[in-house]
């Protein structure tokens, strides 16, 4: 069973930034390859690792459904198999799957359960799954029926970003997943560090430790040109420590 980091936030709060930032340190220092999911409807993953998608798990969920009603001689599962293999991006120590698109008004009850049953088996063959949501985390439900080890939650460095966290964490709490420990990464903190009032918000919700990750004008550049994240030449202070709060085997020590 891989260990799974899923990373989760609002809109804006650089999650995917902080996905990618996290999977090239783990590429540098933990067992290899590594899956990442971008289980974000806006799909801005791929992107930001300089791997865009050419298919998602969307495309192959609703080829299936067509295929199926066509006289074809595989089963759902033969179709769903050879699908996820094609829409699997390979890049330089890890994997990239893309799910794509939200359901339309279609019933997907049958083809999410086979869809769940071929990424498990996937997943299997990789030391770490690392897995990028949205706020509401609707695919995390119908992409694993595995435990997930640390949930982090992405927020900016405001009063109302960490109320979001916290009801991130909440809405984490209800799904029929069994969530390890919460992690808050106050992202985008200013070279003065946080607010006062906000620290006193996240020492009274319960999130300590938390991590803090500083404002980079290099990321911050390479995001408005379109450039992947691949392309920064420092990490930036805190993701070293992250992945040390998140105790994943086989890490090499960071030094933080």
């Amino acid at each position: 069973m891989p260990y799974t980091i899923a990373v989760s936030g609002k809109g804006g709060t650089g999650k995917t930034t902080v996905v990618a930032l996290l999977l090239r340190r783990l590429i540098e220092l933990g067992p290899k390859p590594i899956l990442a999911v971008d289980a974000d409807p806006n799909a801005n993953l791929g992107l930001a690792l300089g791997l865009p998608p050419t298919q998602t798990l969307s495309d192959v969920r609703e080829d299936t459904l067509k295929s199926s009603k066509e006289t074809i001689a595989l089963s759902k599962d033969d179709l769903f198999e050879m699908g996820l293999y094609h829409c699997l991006e390979e890049g330089v120590g890890f994997d990239l799957i893309t799910m794509g698109r939200p359901e339309g008004p279609k019933c997907y009850c049958y083809v999410n359960s086979v869809l769940k049953r071929q990424v498990n088996r996937l997943k299997e063959k990789y030391p770490v799954l690392l897995v990028d949501n949205e706020a509401g985390m609707e695919h995390l439900s119908r992409l694993t029926t595995h435990d997930v080890d640390v949930l982090l939650m992405v927020a900016e460095p405001t009063r109302v970003g960490i109320l979001t966290a916290e009801r991130i964490r909440e809405l984490a709490r209800s799904l029929p997943i069994n969530i390890d420990r919460f992690l808050l990464v106050v992202n985008r903190v200013r070279a003065s560090g946080l607010d006062p009032k906000v620290a006193e918000q996240i020492k009274g919700s319960g999130f300590e430790p938390y991590v803090t990750l500083p404002r980079l004008e290099a990321i911050e550049q390479l995001s408005e040109a379109g450039e992947p994240l691949t392309d920064l030449v420092e990490i930036p202070e805190g993701i070293d420590e992250i992945l040390n709060a998140s105790s994943v085997p086989g890490l090499a020590a960071t030094g933080s």
